[in-house]
């Protein structure tokens, strides 16, 4: 199991962002590459990840998320700060991953394109809404 939350990008050390996702994962740097490009990233390979902005650094938290070998994700508020491109990527990682993605977010539109389960949550229940 992997999970992503809010605001992990904040952790991130002084090394290039290819650099960050081949150490995280033990992946190749053509798959790196490939991850990062597909998130728009491809500009920004070689910049240190200590000046990355909010957006670049959700994306790269979510490379590093989409490359591993979990077989469940758990994802709290994936679309934070991403521009429409990027949602679009993270719409198509997630409609093709393999296995079970649990998430929240806000975004209505997002949801409606790749849940295929929903529930709501109130203080006191969680009703399904699918």
């Amino acid at each position: 199991m992997a999970y992503y939350r809010q605001l992990a990008y904040e952790e991130m050390r002084d090394v290039t962002l290819l650099q960050y996702l081949m150490r995280k994962n033990d992946s190749t740097e053509s798959f790196s590459r490939a991850i990062l490009n597909n998130l728009g990233l491809n500009e920004a390979l070689n910049r240190s990840c200590k000046v990355l902005s909010g957006g670049e650094r959700t994306k790269l938290s979510l490379a590093v998320l989409f490359s591993t070998k979990a077989n469940m994700l758990i994802l709290d508020e994936p679309t934070n700060f991403l521009d429409i491109k990027t949602l679009e990527a993270l719409e198509l990682f997630m409609n093709k991953y393999p296995g079970s993605i649990l998430f929240t977010s806000h975004d209505t539109r997002f949801i409606e394109h790749v849940s295929d389960k929903k529930w709501k949550l109130t203080e006191q229940s969680i009703y399904d809404i699918t």
